[in-house]
């Protein structure tokens, strides 16, 4: 180590200069120190290392322009060719300066220039290669993440968007029945305060506040959660129809998840159930009366005979048809007959009790179902009393009418064994009842009525 070097760093030299060389050749950096003719005054092994020097190359003297130079060689990028680069280093003389040094070899070096009072300078040389591949790397998996979260909060914003959407209510819970997710349809169904329903919400509280606001089934609230808890620990899918107070009707579609919790969607099919109902009705109804049809009718006494199967109780079945309702379409037109007919309905339903069952099977024709009459003679009397009615004028506008029937009447399980044959029997008997009728009535009018006078109209009324 020369004596000039010694003396810029060691001033007064308390430290060996044998081991002050081997620290400065043992440091990580490439340590360089030039006078202020800008030639090599002395360099460390580091700064050899960095650039592949020998120490002939670096030697004491040596012109700092061809170390440069020697970079450029060695495929240092500079921003101009070498000369008005070389040129640009020296212009300004020695001030301290941090230049980046990029290579062609990928590695990246930055070396930092300190003046020194007599007008040379040090510089320092550090490989910074890896940790600029480091930061790279720390930036690039900064920006992955970046991504990453902007992915993730517009995936949110796509999953907020979708299930508030939704036409059915949803709502996700954990394994402790706790609240992870609902949207805002759950809240409107069941008109819960928004501000009390969010992540973390016990079962419980949502169930007080459903039994609070009124949208809960007909049960106690112990009821509602002891069969909400089985649904739940229940590792099969389910789904429930569930009526409230309200009125309204809730379809809930339970899915159990892996972790023991549920996602559950609630779609509100009262409008729908309210079709059903109206669509079975109609199915099972005579439109125009009211009655029910020929279909209800069987069903009916398929299941009055299947419930009397082993019993001694008898099941009567009359049918019955008008005698003079085809005159009434005649003369007055079809209005009038279909008034007639639901006139008819109205008298025959009254005069049974709520366990028989009333029926329109045809145009003109009616049955009707006795359940558990006390003997036959009682469901003569019964099929007499409905013929009976008939006999007393219909109103149809200003006039009375008088229809007439014939009955019919055939007894389980005296007359038949099964519905079929007791309809057969019964339907036999009726006709046979209008031949008799016939027979004994051929030279009178098919058609009877009159004027309804003023008294008997201010009975009537």
């Amino acid at each position: 180590m020369t004596d000039v070097v010694k003396r810029a760093i060691n001033p007064e030299p308390a430290v060996p200069s044998w081991l002050l060389e081997k620290a400065i050749n043992n440091l990580s950096m490439g340590l360089v120190i030039f006078d202020k003719q800008r030639k090599v005054v002395f360099c460390n092994k580091r700064y050899m290392e960095i650039y592949g020097l020998s120490a002939e190359q670096v030697k004491p003297g040596t012109p700092l322009n061809e170390l440069i130079q020697r970079r450029l060689a060695m495929g240092q990028k500079a921003p101009s060719n070498s000369d008005a680069y070389i040129q640009e280093r020296f212009r300004d003389g020695a001030v301290q300066t941090a230049t980046v040094q990029e290579f062609s070899d990928g590695r990246t070096i930055i070396f930092t220039v300190y003046p020194m009072p007599d007008g040379g300078g040090m510089a320092t040389h550090e490989d910074i290669t890896e940790r600029e591949d480091v930061n790279a790397r720390l930036a690039q998996q900064h920006e992955l993440l970046r991504q990453q979260e902007e992915n993730l909060r517009i995936r949110h914003f796509q999953f907020d968007t979708a299930i508030n959407n939704m036409s059915q209510g949803l709502c996700f819970f954990d394994a402790a029945h706790r609240l992870i997710v609902c949207n805002d349809r759950y809240v409107d169904m069941y008109d819960l305060p928004r501000d009390r329903v969010g992540p973390g919400t016990p079962l419980t509280e949502i169930v007080d506040m459903r039994f609070n606001a009124g949208s809960f089934p007909a049960m106690s609230r112990d009821e509602y959660l002891n069969w909400r808890t089985n649904v739940a620990v229940s590792n099969e899918p389910t789904d429930s129809i569930v009526e409230l107070k309200n009125g309204r009707t809730f379809k809930i579609r339970h899915r159990p998840m892996p972790d023991g919790g549920w996602v559950a969607t609630h779609e509100d099919i009262t409008e729908q159930r309210r079709s059903e109902v109206k669509i079975e009705y109609m199915a099972h109804h005579d439109a125009l009366t009211d009655l029910a049809n020929r279909v209800l009718l069987n069903e009916r006494l398929e299941h009055a005979l299947g419930s009397r199967i082993h019993r001694e109780q008898m099941v009567a079945v009359h049918h019955l048809d008008l005698d003079q309702f085809k005159a009434v379409n005649d003369t007055f037109g079809h209005h009038a007959g279909d008034l007639v007919l639901q006139q008819v309905a109205a008298k025959f339903s009254a005069r049974v009790r709520r366990s028989d069952t009333v029926s329109r099977t045809g145009g003109d024709e009616f049955s009707v179902i006795l359940e558990e009459p006390t003997n036959r003679e009682e469901a003569e009397n019964v099929g007499a009393s409905l013929r009976q009615l008939l006999e007393l004028p219909v109103t149809l506008e200003d006039c009375l009418v008088e229809i007439g029937a014939s009955v019919g009447i055939a007894i389980f399980p005296e007359d038949a064994a099964d519905a079929e044959s007791l309809c057969i029997a019964a339907d036999r008997r009726m006709y046979e009842a209008k031949q008799d009728k016939r027979r004994s009535n051929r030279d009178a009018p098919p058609a009877r009525w009159r004027s309804i006078s003023q008294e008997e109209s201010s009975i009537n009324e």
